[in-house]
């Protein structure tokens, strides 16, 4: 999807934030610096509370990055998280990867 790597954000500082903010953070920023003014669909898709341990999922985001494409910034997202994203239906997935459909490419 060409609005991930064409779509930079000046400034991102998480000190400890949740991560359902920073993905509404991440769907109006886009939304905002997109030319066409629509942006990204960003969905997050979490796994029942008991399953959260096992997988070794991390909800916090602490990044400080400048001039970064929002598909870099996802990168780290998801580094941070153990978490992976798809590209599907014109959504951007994030979920652990044993829940992302298997019909797209993962990131």
């Amino acid at each position: 999807m060409g609005k991930l790597n064409s779509i930079i954000i000046e400034k991102v500082n998480f000190d400890k934030v949740d991560i359902t903010p920073v993905i509404e953070f991440l769907s109006t920023k886009s939304k905002e610096l997109d030319i066409d003014h629509v942006g990204l669909k960003f969905y997050l898709e979490w796994p029942q509370p008991s399953a959260v341990k096992s997988l070794h999922l991390h909800r916090e985001i602490n990044i400080t990055l400048e001039n970064i494409p929002i598909s870099e910034l996802l990168a780290y997202i998801c580094a941070q998280t153990n978490l992976s994203y798809k590209i599907t239906h014109g959504k951007v997935v994030i979920a652990p990867p044993s829940l992302l459909p298997p019909d797209s490419a993962s990131h």
